[in-house]
């Protein structure tokens, strides 16, 4: 009985600090796997995603008044900074949660392309006075974190499967057009960062130039113009070769 009395306290006393260990760690991992925290990624995703919008639209808007030599309206810092704090902190908590598991799995690509988008975010902050046109265009990869969140949410699985397309053919007709608007919506930043480049590297006392760019702007002014041409390419509505 004194064997068997001492061998349960020796158990008991290896047990209780990993207890108190495993406690620890699935704080985070409760947090980490909460469909709160994860609604609230989603929420925040969709906003960087406006955000990005409206940053393409100010962008080639600036561009054009650069051209015409009239004020440009200045980006809001304080947005710019907000996502990327959010974002860091949203991988800390998932990194502190799966700790090296973070790195190994199914999911080890994903989180390191969450990696690459944080870093290149913290890039653009560290050093925003270098030439980012290549980096602005990575921001456009954040919207696609939406679809590895909404996979893990089990109500949400319409957005990702067109299953029983014939029962549920409104539905997945719904999300058809919803993706095609996502694709031109993430080409049309795409061509307004482009736009924007060559607008702010043409030389404003060449006359050829300043044509050209006058024609640009009538298709892609603005990120909505932008929108409605590639969407009236694709469509029909307008000849392709007509934005050529």
């Amino acid at each position: 009985e004194l064997q068997e009395h001492a061998g349960l306290q020796h158990m008991l006393s290896e047990w209780m600090p990993t207890r108190r260990l495993h406690s620890q760690k699935t704080f985070l991992q409760k947090i980490a796997r909460h469909l709160a925290f994860k609604l609230i990624v989603i929420l925040v995703i969709i906003a960087n995603c406006i955000y990005l919008g409206w940053d393409a639209d100010l962008h080639v808007k600036n561009s054009y008044r650069h051209i015409s030599q009239t004020r440009q309206v200045p980006n809001s810092q304080a947005i710019a900074l907000v996502f990327p704090i959010l974002f860091v902190l949203e991988l800390l908590i998932r990194i502190g949660a799966d700790r090296m598991n973070f790195f190994r799995g199914d999911e080890k690509w994903w989180n390191i392309f969450d990696i690459v988008l944080v870093l290149n975010s913290l890039f653009e902050i560290l050093f925003p006075i270098a030439d980012l046109s290549f980096l602005r265009l990575l921001r456009v990869f954040r919207m696609v974190r939406v679809i590895r969140v909404v996979k893990n949410v089990k109500w949400l699985k319409s957005l990702r499967t067109m299953v029983f397309a014939l029962i549920n053919s409104f539905v997945s007709l719904m999300w058809a057009f919803f993706m095609i608007m996502l694709i031109i919506f993430v080409f049309s930043i795409l061509f307004c960062h482009g736009v924007a480049t060559h607008n702010f590297s043409i030389d404003i006392t060449d006359a050829d130039s300043l044509l050209e760019a006058a024609e640009a702007q009538k298709a892609f002014g603005t990120l909505w113009e932008t929108c409605v041409s590639l969407f009236s390419a694709v469509t029909g509505g307008n000849d392709w070769y007509y934005y050529a």
